[in-house]
């Protein structure tokens, strides 16, 4: 049986690895990639083909975790309130 502090210690050293690669990772559940979300092209009526937000985040996905800043923003204008909230 292993020891659990060495095996704790052992994990410590994979994550950090991970940690020090210093990748960007969206893990998001069920979020197309590009490619995907490139078969949808032909149905582009206004964008002209301009599919990204201000923060870079391609508008064809889902957003963040709190939607669209854009579309948070909006509303919130119009219901006269904080859109972080």
């Amino acid at each position: 049986m292993t020891d659990p502090r060495a095996r704790q210690s052992e994990l410590l050293d994979i994550f950090d690895t991970y940690i020090d690669a210093g990748l960007k990772l969206d893990l998001t559940r069920g979020k197309p990639a590009a490619e995907q979300l490139d078969l949808s092209n032909d149905l582009d009526g206004i964008l002209e083909g301009f599919y990204l937000l201000q923060g870079g985040t391609d508008v064809r996905n889902y957003g963040g975790i709190l939607g669209i800043p854009e579309a948070r923003q909006l509303g919130a204008e119009f219901m006269e309130q904080n859109p972080s909230k």
